[in-house]
């Protein structure tokens, strides 16, 4: 009986729950985000039949053009020091600058560009959108607001919701 609780007990020493030490979980506007520039794509680049792409197509559009980057703000210099120094988060943060050739931004440690994250694949970047949308699929508020902030990067007016070509 003694041995049967001895194992449970070192079983439960072994397997924790919860989230590892050192990790956070990602902020909701971080999906929000990744749902408007989707989005935005969606809008900018119509099929030939006037149809917005499809969310699968747009995430393989923005991810073979570069993907999407969060650019930190603020004086490099300290930023990139901190970075060297810190074991926080900001300790996984990249340098990145422009590369006339290629037409996006690469990783380079003298870059004048701070990336805190870039998206990994049109996959990953497609599964984010949908935690966006579950945002926006709950509250028609949400949609309409998000909506008239897509028309707004794009400088369409907030009441159309026809493709360019087709406006007169």
């Amino acid at each position: 009986m003694e041995a049967i609780e001895a194992s449970q007990a070192q079983s439960r020493k072994i397997t924790k729950r919860g989230r590892p030490k050192g990790t956070f979980t990602t902020p909701s506007r971080f999906y929000n985000d990744v749902w408007l520039w989707v989005e935005a794509y969606r809008w900018l680049k119509w099929t030939r039949t006037g149809n917005k792409l499809s969310v699968s197509k747009a995430c393989h559009l923005i991810d073979k053009r570069g993907g999407l980057s969060w650019a930190v703000g603020g004086n490099i210099n300290a930023i990139a020091s901190e970075m060297r120094s810190s074991k926080r988060p900001i300790s996984t943060w990249r340098r990145c600058g422009w590369d006339p050739k290629s037409g996006r931004y690469v990783a380079d440690e003298n870059g004048r560009l701070v990336v805190s994250y870039r998206s990994p694949s049109g996959g990953s970047l497609r599964n984010r959108y949908i935690q966006g949308e579950m945002t926006v699929r709950n509250n028609p508020a949400v949609r309409a607001a998000w909506t008239k902030m897509v028309r707004d990067m794009l400088g369409l007016p907030p009441d159309s919701a026809a493709p360019p070509w087709r406006r007169s």
